[in-house]
């Protein structure tokens, strides 16, 4: 039991350790999925949104003009975001244009580098290839302390699942703004949903509505992010997979009221920029230790090796959706669980521990059958067989002289495997133990003649209760009744697939049961009939004729046993 137990337990926990199942990427995005579902609680986030949305693009200021010169509008925009006194301001949006035509764009790049609020997006890797700001831009920021890197690096499947504090040499957009924030941004932070707390306002509206008290509310003292919300423009796949992010809305503000725009896959980057700022300025994400990782999917699998046999399938859901509703909640709370290789693993131990257990009946029920079915055991076939039923005529007095129930069980025992290890040495197999009597079946080996072996069987059986020291129970010497018939029969396993039984089914084994039950009428010890006599001529045999069988409605000829011991 303990070897199978182990054995268990390593191969759950193996399992949960290995990939694909240890890696993150997999884990973040079920917890991400899960707790997409969850109703989300308004919370103060830190964080806010400017789009460039539909409105935005419609609007007389940017429709105007050609995209490359919409830096003039948003010059205003980012004006009215800094007149709000935000945290700081962090654009998404790369504007490689022509410095001559945007001296209002470098205007309020200056000013909101001289209120040290600023983080410029770049593209920009160390070898100086990407989109970048221009070098007026740069210089207008406030140099190169001011950039920050807006790649996002898909995992499998090209899935955004984590944003890193840093990306090379250069901070990412969401790790500065929460420094500039405030916050301390270190790691890497998963991305989830973001609650109904993010305050989201249409660019449009910083245009016509500036004054609007709604606006400063919702913008002071955050870390604002300004980006597109377009078609097709700077689009993602992200953990918020399709069926949940259509559960999702987020509230566009404007100036006559709010637009719910629905947040689906493949979402902005600016989304996710935020979310990943959102989650350094609630604290950081707690990732779990490896030690304690590995700890943790070790205990799982050892509880998957554990669950209670009869209620195996009920447990395994119970533990499931507990340990799943621990790593959803605590995922909310910024803390990451070994969710998926706790439950893999726990899944694969307890569906080991299940197989090991059948593998170990299947291979007990195996060995004991003779050696001609253990490589077939469900073989069935029909043959030539001898049923031998004996029975201790003495237990029932002996149960009544002894009160000592636990006593009287244990003689019985012994008794019993002193009889099946005298037949098993004669070439039987013992089909099922009787109460006070066993089913022992003969000639299942080719190799044996049935009839031949059930009478050395039977010397033995009468030499162990005459000789000394003698079978006894109760301190009373057995007395034993035999019943031997020999016939066809259909040998092989009977049953259901989780409870088989070998065993042997023919008239042969009626038989020998009423011959066994006859002993009593005709004052005999063994009776076998005409078959078994026959296979066995060297037998001392008395011909008591024919009899008739008790629910049987043919007669049989009946042979009596002479045996060397009689049993008292």
């Amino acid at each position: 039991m303990r070897r199978r137990w182990l054995a268990a337990v390593l191969s759950g926990a193996a399992t949960g350790l290995l990939p694909p199942f240890a890696l993150d990427a997999y884990n973040i995005e079920g917890l991400a999925a899960a707790a997409a579902i969850l109703p989300m609680h308004e919370t103060e986030t830190g964080v806010a949104l400017v789009l460039l949305d539909a409105a935005t693009e419609a609007h007389p200021s940017f429709a105007s003009l050609p995209r490359g010169h919409w830096s003039r509008p948003l010059a205003d925009v980012l004006d009215t975001v800094l007149d709000t006194k935000p945290a700081v301001v962090a654009i998404d949006l790369i504007l490689p244009r022509d410095d001559r035509i945007d001296p209002a764009w470098l205007r309020s790049l200056r000013l909101a580098a001289g209120q040290n609020r600023l983080v410029l997006a770049t593209t920009a890797s160390s070898d100086g290839t990407g989109p970048a700001p221009s070098t007026a831009q740069i210089a207008a920021a406030g140099g190169t302390t001011a950039l920050a890197l807006v790649n996002l690096h898909p995992g499998i499947g090209s899935v955004i699942r984590t944003v890193a504090a840093r990306d090379g040499p250069l901070p990412t957009l969401a790790a500065s703004a929460a420094m500039r924030a405030g916050a301390n941004a270190t790691g890497r932070v998963p991305l989830a949903p973001a609650p109904p707390g993010v305050a989201a306002w249409s660019a449009a509206a910083l245009l016509d509505c500036p004054a609007s008290p709604a606006l400063r509310n919702a913008l002071e003292g955050r870390a604002v992010f300004v980006g597109a919300w377009l078609p097709h423009e700077d689009r993602h796949r992200s953990p918020f997979i399709p069926v949940l992010s259509a559960q999702r809305e987020l509230p566009v503000a404007g100036c006559n009221g709010v637009i719910k725009v629905r947040v689906e896959d493949p979402v902005p980057g600016v989304l996710l920029h935020a979310t990943a700022a959102q989650a350094w300025l609630r604290g950081g994400v707690r990732w779990t230790n490896p030690a304690l990782a590995f700890a943790t999917i070790v205990a799982a699998a050892t509880a998957g090796a554990g669950l209670a046999p009869g209620h195996r399938l009920v447990a395994l859901v119970i533990a499931l959706a507990g340990f799943a509703a621990a790593a959803i909640f605590a995922f909310r709370a910024d803390i990451v669980l070994p969710w998926l290789g706790c439950s893999v693993a726990l899944v694969v131990s307890a569906g080991a521990w299940a197989a090991f257990e059948r593998l170990e009946r299947a291979w007990r029920f195996t060995a004991a059958l003779p050696a001609t079915y253990r490589k077939s055991p469900d073989a069935t076939e029909v043959g030539t067989v001898t049923a031998c039923f004996v029975d201790i005529e003495s237990f029932t007095a002996a149960s009544e002289a002894l009160d000592d129930p636990a006593i009287l069980a244990q003689e019985l025992g012994n008794c019993l495997q002193g009889l099946a290890e005298a037949a098993e040495r004669s070439g039987g197999f013992v089909d099922k133990y009787l109460g006070d009597g066993l089913l022992v079946l003969f000639g299942l080996d080719r190799h044996h003649s049935g009839p031949a072996d059930a009478v050395a069987a039977v010397e033995q059986w009468f030499g162990a209760c005459a000789g000394p020291p003698g079978l006894k129970i109760a301190g009373q010497p057995v007395r034993l009744r035999v019943g031997i018939a020999t016939g066809l029969a259909r040998v092989g396993a009977l049953g259901r697939t989780d409870r088989v039984h070998f065993t042997a089914i023919g008239d042969c084994v009626n038989v020998a049961a009423r011959l066994e039950q006859l002993n009593r009428e005709a004052g005999t010890r063994v009776l076998a009939d005409a078959a078994t006599a026959a296979g066995a001529p060297q037998a001392d045999w008395r011909d008591h004729g024919m009899r008739g069988l008790r629910g049987r409605r043919g007669r049989v000829r009946v042979f009596a046993l002479n045996v060397r011991h009689r049993s008292l």
